[in-house]
């Protein structure tokens, strides 16, 4: 809110009435206000005297998370690394087997930077800080001496089927968990924080397509970087098909793109409505058959048709169509290794029924973490 008497007198009456209706009471000796740094010493004196709080709070974070974060978005973060050490360096390395760390790794360390990859996106440095500081707890580094890393850290996130130890990519998995954001404002539009965020940003109601604007907040920057992620693996389950555009979004399912292949050209139609015949509510399969080659003809007619239903943004890589982040994770990894020349060497021989019975094996867990870790 604004730094004046006028809006801090608006904020306490509204206090109050909570209070009131909910038999609630606010501890004004264990709140503090965070004002910015622009904020003149009469204002702040105004809005403090106002809200009969006269603590100011000097911390820039709330429930762990940075409140404001600047141009040096790293600085606001490097709080995880530190966090992730701290807990690595109470566990006794020199007891632990390879098994036992990575239990430990999966259950808490990699546990530790997740509330905050929920709402914001992690700088590459910072998770490339924490998954250093693992590695070499995994590999039993310390002050003294730096012991041999058997294997990069990028192949040890392979899947275990695929001669990996399973750990996870920071990165891709910030983007996952920032993607769930971008399927709970779809699913919950009516909610505060969309509503919120729909009248600033996107305020046409088409959140798939939002871009970046000036001075958007770094809340909203995160949220869009979810929003690539997302597109990966969305698709369009056709209702009564006015909402679909036809050549730009993704709604044919066996299509490797889940777009047609034919380009637009001087193709008059824009909706996929107009592809369905307004007499019966099937496709036009006349006029589907002029427009497109055969390819794009028969992937269009096996999709089926709900008429009088909304058309309904679904998740593809989930048979009931509902987002989850696993399945966001691997679509990320795979998009991001999926490049990388040396991907066939990852996991040795790359034969995944190899890694299957390797991991099935009845022996200890510290035998099989040491040939998959190497």
């Amino acid at each position: 809110m604004y730094e004046d008497k006028e809006n801090a007198a608006k904020l306490k009456e509204v206090l109050d009435r909570y209070c009131a209706r909910s038999g609630q009471k606010l501890s004004v000796s264990k709140s503090n206000i965070y004002f910015s740094g622009n904020t003149s010493v009469d204002d702040k004196a105004a809005v403090c005297e106002a809200l009969d709080i006269m603590t100011e709070s000097l911390s820039d974070k709330y429930l762990g998370l940075p409140a404001l974060v600047g141009a040096e978005t790293s600085d606001c973060f490097r709080h995880l690394i530190d966090r992730v050490r701290a807990r690595i360096s109470g566990w006794r390395v020199k007891l632990l087997s390879m098994g036992g760390k990575e239990v430990l790794i999966k259950s808490i360390a990699q546990a530790v930077p997740v509330y905050a990859m929920m709402v914001f996106r992690i700088p590459e440095n910072i998770c490339k800080g924490i998954m250093d500081a693992i590695s070499q707890f995994l590999w039993g580094d310390n002050e003294e001496q730096k012991k041999m890393h058997w294997q990069a850290w990028w192949k040890l996130c392979f899947p275990k089927h695929e001669g990996g130890m399973g750990f996870r990519d920071l990165q891709s998995f910030n983007l996952a968990m920032l993607a769930k954001q971008i399927w709970r404002l779809l699913c919950e539009p009516n909610s505060l924080c969309a509503r919120i965020l729909r009248a600033k940003y996107y305020p046409d109601g088409r959140l798939l397509n939002a871009k970046a604007k000036s001075g958007s907040s770094f809340t909203w920057q995160s949220i869009l970087a979810g929003l690539d992620n997302f597109k990966k693996g969305y698709i369009w389950w056709v209702g009564d098909g006015t909402q679909i555009n036809i050549w730009e979004d993704q709604w044919i399912p066996r299509s490797n793109n889940m777009k047609v292949q034919t380009p637009r050209g001087n193709r008059v139609v824009t909706t996929v409505d107009e592809l369905i015949n307004p007499i019966d509510g099937n496709w036009d399969d006349d006029l589907i058959k002029s427009l497109f080659p055969s390819v794009d003809v028969n992937r269009i007619l096996q999709i089926p048709l709900s008429p009088g239903r909304e058309d309904l943004v679904a998740w593809h890589f989930n048979r009931n169509g509902i987002f989850s982040v696993r399945s966001a994770y691997h679509c990320q990894w795979k998009w991001k290794y999926g490049h990388n020349p040396h991907i066939a060497q990852a996991g040795g021989s790359g034969a995944s029924e190899l890694w299957k019975n390797l991991w099935k094996l009845k022996i200890p867990g510290k035998l099989r973490s040491l040939d998959g870790g190497r």
